[in-house]
């Protein structure tokens, strides 16, 4: 293509940003500047998409400066992305203020801002933005249904998330995604209803995932849960993830058999998990320029 115009270049922005290779947009982002490309608001949004993605609020912020400079932060598409920079950020206060400046929010913005209070422990509150949602008339979705149940989820409302769970399948006609029968699985086992949560997994649609696998081991360790169904649950983790993740489901074996006391079995898990061995991958550090200098991120 002898002519990139901003609309193609945008098109790769875009596709970078929604594939989350977030180093990659930002090199492409930086770029586009040496171009002498005018940021516009898809480019903008990406961006700042890029910055919550990666919980960089500073570089998230002057990009969301340079868009009010050049005119284009009142497109919903920005905001929305601004919104979520700050909910993914922890600044909740900050993201409801500029929710409340959007004049007809949409259901990515709804969905933002109930995420938000989500998944930052203000579970209270995001059931009261889903009932503004709802008399607001706008149509809920699958993420929807995520920020409710993390928010059941972080007040223990058991009987409201199952309410919930089964209103989007009868009411709204909206099947949940593995994310959502996921949710559901820890709020039960967060209420001490184990069986419930094996129940679960064993009716739903989808193979059980990690998650899943997960929240019932911990709840075995969390409610002195029965020893069987442990192992099944670390067995499980560990032929889904033979890597070096799966040192977690030793970790939590072993706390598993220390609560019913039965020590020697404990240590024996633990000598083994050390055998091995778990690592972490380093962060990573990126950066973008402008011209008026460059703006960093690490992680």
């Amino acid at each position: 293509m002898p002519h990139k115009s901003l609309i193609s270049w945008n098109a790769i922005l875009v596709g970078l940003t929604q594939n989350g290779l977030s180093s990659e947009a930002i090199d492409f982002f930086n770029k586009m500047n040496k171009m002498d490309l005018k940021m516009d608001r898809f480019s903008c949004a990406s961006m700042i998409s890029v910055c919550a993605s990666i919980t960089s609020l500073e570089l998230g912020e002057q990009v969301f400066a340079r868009a009010i400079v050049i005119g284009i932060d009142s497109y919903q598409v920005v905001s929305t992305a601004t919104l979520d920079l700050y909910c993914k950020c922890g600044l909740v206060k900050q993201a409801k203020m500029l929710f409340d400046q959007v004049l007809a929010p949409d259901e990515a913005s709804w969905n933002s801002m109930l995420m938000g209070y989500a998944t930052n422990g203000y579970g209270l509150e995001a059931l009261d933005i889903f009932s503004e949602m709802r008399r607001a008339g706008v149509w809920p979705s699958n993420i929807t249904l995520t920020g409710i149940l993390f928010a059941c989820n972080h007040c223990g409302l058991l009987e409201e998330g199952k309410k919930w769970f089964d209103a989007f399948k009868n009411d709204y006609h909206i099947e949940p995604g593995i994310e959502q029968y996921s949710c559901m699985v820890d709020l039960y086992v967060r209420g001490g209803c184990l069986d419930e949560a094996v129940n679960i997994i064993q009716t739903m649609p989808y193979e059980a995932d990690v998650s899943m696998w997960s929240s019932i081991l911990g709840g075995c360790v969390t409610y002195h849960g029965n020893e069987v169904l442990g192992k099944l649950a670390a067995k499980k983790l560990m032929e889904l993830d033979p890597t070096e993740d799966s040192g977690g489901a030793f970790v939590q074996l072993s706390s598993m058999y220390a609560v019913c006391g039965k020590w020697e079995i404990s240590a024996m898990v633990r000598n083994l998990m050390r055998e091995k061995g778990v690592c972490k991958l380093p962060g990573q550090s990126w950066r973008v320029e402008s011209k008026d200098g460059f703006l960093t991120h690490s992680a």
